[in-house]
Parts: C-alpha cells; sequence; structure tokens
C-alpha cells in the first residue's frame, strides 16, 4: 500500500463560517451511551493530574480546511502515537482531531498504572478462544508495550514521573490466593510471564499492610506515572515531528467523496485517503456507521486524599509507589502518588451522571476504610470519573475495516490500556505504512473488529446490570 511520503499536500482555505451551521446541526445527531454530565468537552476534568500538570496544553482549533495524509479521530494515547509514529517513522503527514483538550479523556484523567492484560478474559476462556500459543502470544505483545512506552518516554524526553515498578495483584481472602498461585504457576510456565507469589506476609512488609490482604501476585514489567504528562508529551512529541494537532474540534460528521475522507468539525473541515479511528470509549454512535454499537463505557471512578503524615504512611506500609489492584471482578486499584498521597479507583454501575458521583465518592471512602483502617474518613482533595472502554468479546479491537481498508482502528482496552494503546498506535502506523501484513503480527484476541452489542440502546443497562452480577459474586466468593 502506497504513501504519498514526503509530500506536500496541505490546502488552507476559509470554511469557518461555511461549514459551522451545518456541523453544529451534526453534533445534535450523534449519540453516546454515557450521561451528558460526561460529554461538556469545554469542561477539564478536576483531577488530581489537572492539577499538577503543566497548564500549556498543545493543539488549536480547527477553522479551515485542510488535506493531510492520515486523519487521527481522538488525541489520547492510541490517536497520538499513531500520529507519532506516523510521523517519525514513515514521514506520513498526519493531522490529530480532537474534541476536547489534549488528554481530556480516559488517556487524561486514568489511574497512571501500568500492568499487563487490558482484557476481561481468563486464561481459561484466553486458551478455549485462541490456544496456549496465542495466549503466549498475546502476553508478550503486552511486555512488547511496556518496554515500547518506556522507549518513547525515553527517546523523547517525556517528563511524566515514571516509576518502573512490577504490578502487584493483591488476594482478598484465602480462597483467592490459592488462585492466583494457580495463575502465577500458569503464567511463568506456559505463558512465559515473569510472576511471582506473595505471601501475605510479603505484601504486607514491601508493599501495603492491610487487614483485608491475603497475599499477591507480582508480575513484571510494570510501571506508574502522571497519565496526563504523559498525553501532553506524547502530544508536545507529536508538534515536534510535525505533526497537525486540532483540540476542542469534534468531528461531527464523517463520509466518503471518492478517494478522501471527509472530517467535519464545527469550524472546520479535514480530508484524508485515511482515518484512524481512536475515540475509545468516547466513540458515538451514528458517526460512521461501521462502529455504530462496539463499545459499551462503563464508568470509573478515582479519588486521591490529602498527604498522608509519616505516622500514617508508617502505619499502613505506604511506601512503595507500586501500581496495585485486587483480584476481585469490580476490581479496585491504588498506589501512591506525588506529595505522600494515596489514589484509589474502583468501577461503578452508573452512566455517569451526577447522583452516581456522590454515591461513588461514598464508596470509595468505604473501600479506604475497609482496605486500610487507620486511614477511614481521611479526606479526599480530589474525585473523578469517566468512562472505559469494553467490547462485547471483552478483548480490544485492533485492525482495519473489511468494507474499507482505508479505516483504521483502535479501541476497547477494558480500563488497562496506557501501554496497550501506545502499542496499538505503533502497530496501526505500520498498517498505513507497511501493508497488511502489519495485521499478522497483531495476536488473535485483540485482531479485528469486535461484534456489535445485542440492543445497543440498551448498553447501559445491560453494563450496570452486570456490575452488579459481578459485585454479587465478589462478594459470594470472599
Amino acid at each position: 500500500m502506497g504513501l504519498f511520503m514526503g509530500s506536500e499536500r496541505s490546502r488552507h482555505s476559509s470554511a469557518g463560517s461555511r461549514h459551522d451551521a451545518a456541523a453544529r446541526s451534526e453534533l445534535g445527531r450523534l449519540s453516546w451511551p454515557i450521561s451528558d454530565h460526561l460529554l461538556d468537552w469545554s469542561r477539564p476534568e478536576p483531577s488530581f493530574w489537572a492539577a499538577t500538570a503543566p497548564l500549556e496544553r498543545p493543539g488549536t482549533r480547527l477553522t479551515e480546511e485542510m488535506v493531510v495524509d492520515v486523519a487521527v479521530i481522538g488525541g489520547g494515547y492510541t490517536g497520538l502515537s499513531t500520529a507519532l509514529s506516523l510521523a517519525s517513522d514513515y514521514r506520513v503527514q498526519t493531522a490529530v482531531i480532537e474534541a476536547g483538550d489534549i488528554g481530556w479523556g480516559a488517556s487524561g484523567r486514568n489511574g497512571g498504572i501500568v500492568m499487563l492484560d487490558a482484557t476481561k478474559l481468563s486464561y481459561g476462556e484466553m486458551f478455549r478462544k485462541v490456544g496456549a500459543d496465542e495466549t503466549a502470544r498475546y502476553f508478550r505483545s503486552q511486555v512488547e508495550a511496556v518496554r515500547l512506552l518506556r522507549g518513547v518516554i525515553s527517546a523523547e524526553a517525556i517528563e511524566c514521573d515514571a516509576v518502573n515498578r512490577p504490578g502487584i495483584t493483591v488476594a482478598t481472602s484465602e480462597k483467592r490466593f490459592e488462585a492466583l498461585r494457580a495463575e502465577a504457576a500458569l503464567l511463568r510456565g506456559t505463558i512465559g510471564v515473569d510472576a511471582e507469589i506473595l505471601t501475605d506476609g510479603a505484601v504486607r512488609e514491601q508493599y501495603i499492610d492491610s487487614p483485608a490482604v491475603f497475599g499477591g501476585l507480582r508480575v513484571a514489567p510494570g510501571m506508574a506515572l502522571h497519565p496526563l504528562k504523559l498525553a501532553i508529551g506524547l502530544a508536545r512529541a507529536c508538534e515536534r515531528h510535525g505533526v497537525q494537532l486540532y483540540v476542542r474540534s469534534p468531528v461531527v460528521k464523517w463520509h466518503r467523496e471518492d478517494d478522501e475522507h471527509l472530517l467535519r468539525t464545527p469550524s472546520g473541515l479535514i480530508r484524508a485517503r485515511w482515518v484512524v479511528l481512536a475515540t475509545n470509549a468516547f466513540t458515538p454512535d451514528k458517526l460512521y456507521a461501521p462502529f455504530n454499537g462496539r463499545v459499551a463505557p462503563v464508568i470509573s471512578n478515582i479519588a486521591v486524599t490529602r498527604p498522608l503524615d509519616e505516622a500514617e504512611r508508617d502505619a499502613c506500609n505506604l511506601n512503595d509507589p507500586a501500581p496495585m489492584i485486587d483480584d476481585r471482578n469490580l476490581l479496585r486499584y491504588f498506589r501512591m502518588v506525588e506529595g505522600g498521597r494515596l489514589l484509589l479507583g474502583m468501577r461503578s454501575s452508573d452512566d455517569g451522571g451526577a447522583e452516581g458521583a456522590i454515591r461513588s465518592r461514598e464508596e470509595i471512602q468505604a473501600a479506604i476504610a475497609e482496605l486500610l483502617p487507620p486511614l477511614s474518613g481521611i479526606a479526599l482533595d480530589y474525585f473523578w470519573r469517566g468512562p472505559i472502554a469494553t467490547t462485547m468479546r471483552r478483548t480490544p479491537g485492533i485492525g482495519r475495516l473489511e468494507t474499507d481498508p482505508s479505516v483504521l482502528y483502535g479501541f476497547g482496552y477494558h480500563g488497562n490500556g496506557v501501554n496497550t494503546a501506545i502499542w496499538t498506535g505503533a502497530v496501526l502506523a505500520q498498517l498505513i505504512a507497511e501493508g497488511d501484513a502489519t495485521l499478522e503480527s497483531v495476536p488473535k484476541l485483540l485482531r479485528g473488529l469486535p461484534p456489535r452489542f445485542p440492543l445497543p440502546s440498551l448498553r447501559n443497562r445491560i453494563t450496570g446490570a452486570a456490575m452488579k452480577y459481578y459485585g454479587f459474586k465478589d462478594r459470594m466468593s470472599k
């Protein structure tokens, strides 16, 4: 598949007023299966990350007509990684179009936890779907993704408070610890991942002293970082390599015209030969028909406490910045962040509205009290939330449309996509520059478009019911 390597195809014209009225009416036609409360692109999420990141954000609003080789819809990790690789590795003229500011979505508000596995499948389910060899291949890609992330951070000198630490999964009961022990043997033996079982004493001594912990599993490689600083750093790297970044410019209409894609925003237009969809949980229905109903958002909530004093940190042995999760179906994730604060996040069953936010904040407070009794009632200085992307098959989807090979996509990281999204972007860039042979390098678990959800209009109710079911399973399995 050929490219306009080094070509000059940009065309500028005054298009703002001509497109504005029609494009704004198109915006109202689109639909997202989440609360409007989470769709105000002009309002930054009041997170700890936003409070501790640079105020100046890269990018400008699209106010004209442009022609590029590749247009990337979505300015998160997937989109920025795709654009960075296209520009730096292949010299392809690329534009990124983002509805909010850089890092407005999950890439700027996640927990900053880098651990393996962006699916919601058990190892047994993976083996049954694709076999042991393909499962091992998938995990090798996950390890490669962490190494790629580290390499990008180093090569582009991105300051994102990154620390290299193995990921820790803690057992919440003796029964679950035995399940983790079996997982460790499987990861080390059949799959070939660096995994080590930890007794409850080892977890309490090295990572977290909690009466709710019954041992753990340490898996390498892993990382913890500042997610918004990473997103901003990737965007600045893109600009250095010649990528055009357009922010506060939601794509409201997308259609084909001969061999070009036309992407309309409220005040501009981009024409491109290739389009990459990288909108993850914010993928709207009715923008481009092949992607309708492919994603079901699930709300994730995060809080950061006031700074802990030395006595509090010592009482809970919170002196290692390692990323940690527990083994629940509705997992909780936690880590120490800058300033000696505790971050804790968890899923919820609502659609992202204001009432759910109040309830979720209370649930996080209760979770902290259960996990770390010395911190019961501690003040939460920051609380924020947003959707993660789940798919019908419970794995990410990476590839190109069979019906239109000039459209590529990567989404569905199930709340654990920092490294996977960076890797996906590099794969998508290769697919555009080097052709379909690259798709064979994508593990079968991730390859191709996930099926649509049945009854897409009821996704919120279906996922809400699933969250309640998983919560019930968690309570029954202790």
